[in-house]
């Protein structure tokens, strides 16, 4: 990705989908997707999540044991990480996220689904981007 931003002055949108599972250096990946928007650019997201430890303690304890048939089976897909967290870490000055579950096979698996935004020193609080959160939520 770092090739392709030097090309270009940067995107006004990127798209990730189920892809933070599967990265090795998850935040590493969010701040180079960060760098590669330009200032008011927006980072679209649907991830995977692990289950509420409250809400679905079953699933929470099926997604650990499972884990490593997953991480085998699923190209390193770790159903263990918590992407939701990642977007928690300030790596966006704006994140708007979602909690929903998307039924596979039966089992509710938790995701979350959002919209972050790279912000800039003049930014306003008027700005409209090209999606508003509540067209993609």
């Amino acid at each position: 990705m770092s090739k392709l931003c030097s090309e270009v002055d940067g995107f006004d949108l990127a798209v990730l989908q189920h892809v933070l599972c599967c990265a090795q250096q998850p935040r590493d990946l969010l701040e180079e997707v960060r760098a590669a928007l330009k200032p008011g650019g927006q980072l679209v997201f649907v991830e995977h999540v692990l289950a509420d430890r409250a809400k679905m303690p079953y699933l929470l304890a099926a997604q650990v044991a499972f884990r490593p048939v997953q991480l085998a089976l699923c190209n390193g897909c770790d159903p263990c990480r918590d992407s939701e967290r990642l977007f928690e870490s300030q790596v966006f000055e704006e994140v708007k996220l979602k909690r929903f579950s998307l039924p596979v096979l039966g089992v509710p698996i938790p995701h979350i689904k959002g919209v972050a935004l790279k912000s800039e020193a003049d930014l306003t609080k008027t700005w409209r981007g090209p999606l508003t959160v509540e067209e993609f939520l």
